[in-house]
């Protein structure tokens, strides 16, 4: 079995060594989202650490920051709110056929249907479902036949908004049109 290595300081996949483009850095090619101030970057993966610590029951509550707080508030609002449950955290994966990276951040049941689940932290923005789309995508390549996904928006008033990934059949080749320009732009 190939192995998927993930360097989280420069967000770069490699598949047994060879370098492989990941979702985000795909997207990028459509918008520059990520081209900001690297605080909300890394705010962003505060985020992800505390939501991931919640959901493993290894956060100490007391050690979260006043500026992450109000997005694990969120969080966990929705979780007591849908009764969510998480059976997959952080889940790096890649796609036997196309080569694109991922770190799905959620799979778990919801309302009795396993499904894919992608936090943001951030504005929502259009490529947010293209992601989701392959995300999905990686999933049932992967023989994880989760029922559906969604976008969960974590704000900093404590409030959350699920939103569906409506029709990824039809997104996914926009994201692939996507991973291949990117391929092209790095010589991959």
């Amino acid at each position: 079995m190939p192995k998927l290595e993930l360097d989280e300081s420069t967000h770069i996949y490699r598949l047994d060594g060879r370098r492989i483009i990941g979702t985000t850095e795909a997207l990028k090619i459509l918008d520059d989202r990520w081209k900001v101030d690297p605080w909300y970057l890394e705010r962003g993966r505060f985020i992800h650490k505390a939501t991931e610590l919640y959901d493993t029951d290894e956060l100490d509550e007391s050690t979260v920051d006043d500026r992450i707080r109000p997005y694990l508030d969120a969080y966990m609002r929705f979780r007591r709110d849908t009764d969510f449950v998480p059976t997959f955290i952080e889940r790096e994966l890649y796609h036997p056929k196309f080569f694109y990276g991922m770190k799905i951040d959620r799979i778990g049941w919801l309302n009795g249907r396993w499904v894919m689940m992608d936090l943001k932290s951030g504005a929502p923005a259009r490529v947010d479902k293209l992601q989701s789309a392959a995300y999905l995508e990686g999933c049932y390549a992967n023989g994880i036949e989760v029922k559906g996904g969604f976008d969960l928006y974590l704000r900093d008033d404590t409030t959350y908004k699920l939103e569906p990934i409506d029709h990824p059949k039809l997104l996914l080749p926009v994201f692939l049109a996507a991973l291949q320009c990117a391929r092209w732009k790095e010589n991959l």
